[in-house]
């Protein structure tokens, strides 16, 4: 089985997953959907952002439904991963208001076939900004160089979410 049928695979779980209500949302993030708007490079995992509703006696969030309903679907846990069909899928559950937003306004994208639910560029940068590892600036250089990117759109993003500054630094050390 190749990694777009794969893929498939996984898009149709999370699809399920939101149909069945044990996720409100989800958008694929990451290495993956970089590769959306990017020449393809290789990535270990597929990450994607869920929002889900606390439980409401409790006020926490449990994925234990979810987790049951991969492992239902031939799902095995793996050093931090659901691995499902040979793709490790790491879940994460969407805390900042700029993840929120990520998700909530994802784009549509098909995948073998599939309708998935996307990060847009815009925000895979902001995100990549927000978690800030020397990776992340790999791939905000890579999405400013590659991808069809509405930089006035980025940066009112960056603002709104006071990360402006930050980015403005890693373009300066970027130029040396």
């Amino acid at each position: 089985v190749g990694v777009i049928e794969r893929l498939r695979k996984a898009v149709v779980a999370l699809n399920a997953l939101q149909h069945q209500g044990l996720i409100d949302a989800y958008a694929i993030g990451g290495g993956m959907a970089v590769n959306f708007y990017t020449d393809p490079q290789s990535t270990y995992d597929l990450d994607v952002f869920i929002l889900v509703k606390p439980d409401a006696a409790r006020k926490i969030i449990s994925l234990t439904d979810v987790y049951r309903y991969l492992k239902s679907q031939g799902g095995t846990w793996e050093e931090g991963h659901i691995v499902l069909d040979q793709l490790p899928l790491q879940l994460i559950a969407a805390g900042s208001a700029l993840e929120h937003e990520a998700v909530d306004r994802a784009q549509h994208r098909k995948v073998a076939g599939v309708e998935a639910r996307v990060v847009s560029v815009e925000y895979l940068a902001a995100i990549a900004v927000q978690t800030g590892r020397r990776k992340d600036r790999e791939k905000v250089r890579r999405l400013l160089e590659e991808a069809s990117l509405d930089r006035r759109a980025l940066e009112a993003l960056l603002k709104r979410h006071d990360l402006y500054e930050t980015f403005k630094r890693w373009e300066l050390q970027n130029r040396d």
